[in-house]
């Protein structure tokens, strides 16, 4: 499980850490089917477990993570440093919702926006597929 969940979020930064050209690249979607009930997978992303998984399964790519801003919940802060530590972004909680498994961050600064993108979103849904499997 933890290096299913761990691939799906190592997608998404990916494209900032390579300065993917937002020009050609507008909506980037990645769906993982991982043998975890969903309400398990959930606990893990929606709030700083993720972040902290990242940590350490991803030492190749992500340098650090700092809580720049509160506990996990709606209006966390976070600032991610990649591999050599000179490229980061930071981004904030705006959605959390418990109900329907859904976790939404916006770049603040750095990442996709350092190219000239003018937003930079990143949603996590978590759907339950069946008692034990669920996808991210």
């Amino acid at each position: 499980m933890l290096k299913e969940i761990s691939f799906v979020f190592f997608v998404l930064l990916i494209g900032c850490y390579i300065r993917v050209n937002c020009e050609e690249l507008k909506h980037l979607t990645n769906e993982v089917e991982v043998n975890v009930p969903a309400n398990l997978t959930w606990e893990l992303y929606s709030h700083l477990g993720i972040s902290k998984l990242a940590a350490q399964q991803l030492k190749h790519v992500i340098q650090r993570i700092q809580v720049l801003k509160g506990d996990g919940g709606v209006g966390t802060v976070l600032k991610l440093t990649f591999v050599p530590g000179n490229s980061s972004y930071t981004a904030i909680f705006n959605v959390i919702d418990d109900q329907k498994r859904v976790k939404v961050a916006q770049t603040l600064e750095g990442g996709c926006l350092e190219i000239g993108c003018s937003i930079q979103l990143v949603r996590f849904d978590i759907i339950e597929k069946s008692p034990s499997k669920s996808i991210s």
